[in-house]
């Protein structure tokens, strides 16, 4: 049992020892940030290319979720001090020729990087947000891919 499991485990809810700084964590989450607008925006081109009324409801839902977290996210750096990272700094999204494809690509990498964070010292209240995050992310990759292997079925069909 790694000493973050142990401290858990005995604290409960609270937390002793080191944690990152308020700079800190801004710098860390700041990135994090970046690449979940460039995710929304990858769900937005998505859901103006789908064809499937069902599947762009579903899809609408998780993406009003998807801006929420951004904001959580962003609220959290606000929070550190720091000025969070905004929508206007907008990096080329891929233009391949299924949306939904880059929107598992972009959402794996997302989760990879909420795991990767998960593993700092951060102060409750961002281990909690970056939680939810997390799950939000889980959610949404495996809606992502569901809705592929729908539309692949129909085009074998």
């Amino acid at each position: 049992m790694q000493l973050k499991e142990i401290k858990a485990a005995v604290l409960k809810k609270g937390w002793a020892g080191r944690t990152l700084s308020r700079s800190e964590t801004a710098e860390r989450l700041n990135p994090l940030l970046g690449q979940h607008i460039a995710l929304n925006r990858a769900w937005d081109l998505a859901l103006t290319s789908c064809k499937d009324p069902d599947l762009a409801a579903a899809s609408a839902a998780l993406l009003k979720t998807s801006r929420m977290d951004a904001d959580k996210l962003s609220e959290t750096v606000l929070s550190c001090g720091a000025i969070a990272r905004a929508g206007v700094q907008r990096d080329p999204l891929p233009s391949g020729p299924a949306p939904l494809l880059d929107v598992v690509e972009l959402e794996g990498a997302y989760l990879e990087a909420l795991k990767e964070e998960r593993q700092a010292e951060h102060r409750m209240r961002t281990r909690a947000v970056l939680a939810r995050l997390e799950k939000n992310a889980e959610t949404r990759l495996e809606h992502a891919r569901g809705a592929v292997r729908k539309l692949r079925l129909r085009r074998q069909a």
